[in-house]
């Protein structure tokens, strides 16, 4: 049986209201209930087929307590990335910057490198400082590609769930491990197996659909160009790659 997200925090809502249990035990009641789901969708790849704006706004605010302690984001995203992390408890204590930039792509991620004569903690085993991130989100308004703020709003959770993809793949690296992805980034046809690996970090976070639905935006229903839709084909995975990857 596939679990509702919305059903099942609408329950936990009604029976803390029922019972009059404190905002405390209720957030922690939810939270629970998200990494229980959490565990069921990685482990049987049950995944939610559509997230609505509508439904989550009434959880926001316990979103946010949960899991946007460390994140700053503009409020148009806010939403989206709140639910995106709901799917990503490893992430829920490290620190993210969502800004709006003119570049090259829908989005992007990347980390924010200490500038120079800043102090910063070291974490011994891993030998890497701990970092912050930053996503920055086209608004150039002569992209060619597709701008995040004209996609529907399943698929906008989907794009920020890849990038949340890229900063979890960064969390296990080293600071030399970074350098060595950077470097193998730029290597033909490896871009495109990064890109995959990264793409199927999304599914088992539960954000298959999602995924699907931004990339069969992008090539199906955009009005993207032709050069724009040959790099996602060549770099990502299809809509019809990600839907069969969703039902092994």
């Amino acid at each position: 049986m596939i679990i509702n997200t919305f059903d099942g925090i609408t329950l936990i809502c009604l029976l803390c209201r029922v019972y009059n249990l404190s905002p405390i035990v209720k957030r922690k009641t939810v939270f629970l209930f998200l990494l229980g789901l959490q565990i069921l969708t990685v482990s049987a790849v049950n995944q939610v087929r559509q997230v609505d704006s509508a439904t989550y706004a009434s959880t926001q605010e316990m979103l946010m307590q949960e899991y946007g302690q460390h994140l700053m984001c503009p409020e148009e995203f806010s939403l989206q990335m709140l639910i995106a992390l709901s799917h990503y408890p490893e992430l829920q204590n490290i620190s993210i910057v969502v800004k709006f930039a003119k570049i090259g792509t829908t989005a992007s991620c990347r980390p924010i490198l200490p500038s120079k004569g800043t102090k910063v903690e070291v974490d011994s085993v891993l030998k890497k400082y701990h970092r912050k991130y930053v996503i920055r989100i086209n608004v150039k308004p002569d992209f060619r590609g597709v701008l995040l703020k004209d996609v529907p709003f399943n698929a906008q959770v989907g794009a920020l769930a890849h990038e949340l993809g890229h900063i979890l793949d960064y969390e296990k690296r080293s600071s030399i491990g970074l350098m060595e992805r950077a470097v193998d980034y730029t290597k033909s046809g490896w871009k495109r197996k990064f890109e995959t690996k990264i793409d199927k970090i999304t599914i088992a976070h539960g954000m298959g659909w999602q995924l699907y639905d931004w990339a069969d935006f992008v090539m199906n229903k955009s009005t993207a160009t032709d050069k724009y839709k040959a790099f996602k084909r060549k770099i990502y995975m299809s809509p019809e790659q990600i839907a069969k990857y969703i039902a092994e």
